[in-house]
């Protein structure tokens, strides 16, 4: 399977791709969604469902849709993870006798203010920066342990970046961005950040990095699926 190629509405372009790997399903989903309203809105989510089951992979595709609409259409990436535990909680309501699944879920809401992220699990969000130091810009937790983390459950963690000129507002880090990676855990449960960062820096294009990243996964025979969205900025620099 090769790299789905998407162009950011603010300049730039990004790839996604994801792999079923050796399980019997993909239960991991990505979703892209665009809009011109409230301005130039690109936003980018990843679920990934827990187990190797039809329903798990069910459970994703919905988060991760509803998630990646809700924050296209809002610019804000916190109001689609809620968006998103709404569609799976009624979906569930609605099918009492259907197994119950859950999954993580990470978004990147991307606009020519900033990048808006936010998350509830152990799916993770990097920054290259243009020195080629990797920036983790979540703070991953183990989506059932030692309480629920997940799309219906648990706290929804966020964060903003900036792109424009954040005026008078505090700034913790400004960074110099070279590329953004949105991943499942089926990376980086794996893949060092050492070897991400060196694929990240590279690789010649979104594309080529997606499926680097992929492969080193396979290459270790890990037992999990695998999606990645990476994403090149046509502005440099980024506060955080």
């Amino acid at each position: 399977m090769t790299a789905t190629l998407f162009t950011l509405p603010i300049g730039g372009f990004g790839a996604t791709l994801t792999r079923r790997g050796p399980r019997d399903w993909n239960a991991d989903h990505v979703a892209v969604r665009t809009t011109s309203y409230p301005g130039q809105v690109i936003a980018i989510a990843i679920a990934d469902g827990a187990g190797d089951t039809p329903i798990a992979a069910h459970c994703a595709q919905i988060a991760a849709e509803t998630t990646a609409a809700a924050a296209a259409h809002t610019a804000m990436a916190e109001a689609g993870i809620h968006a998103a535990r709404q569609a799976v909680r009624y979906f569930y309501d609605q099918d009492p006798d259907e197994q119950t699944a859950v999954a993580t879920i990470v978004t990147a809401v991307i606009t020519d203010r900033g990048i808006d992220i936010a998350w509830v699990g152990d799916s993770v969000v990097f920054a290259l920066d243009t020195d080629g130091v990797l920036h983790a810009l979540t703070e991953p937790s183990h989506p059932l342990r030692p309480l629920p983390n997940n799309v219906t459950d648990g706290t929804i963690r966020s964060r903003f970046l900036w792109i424009a000129d954040p005026g008078d507002q505090e700034v913790d880090l400004r960074l110099d961005v070279r590329r953004l990676l949105v991943t499942s855990d089926g990376l980086t449960h794996h893949i060092t950040p050492t070897e991400i960062s060196d694929i990240l820096i590279t690789a010649d294009s979104p594309q080529t990095a997606c499926q680097a990243l992929a492969d080193a996964a396979e290459d270790i025979d890990t037992y999990d699926n695998v999606t990645v969205a990476v994403i090149d900025l046509a502005g440099d620099t980024v506060s955080r």
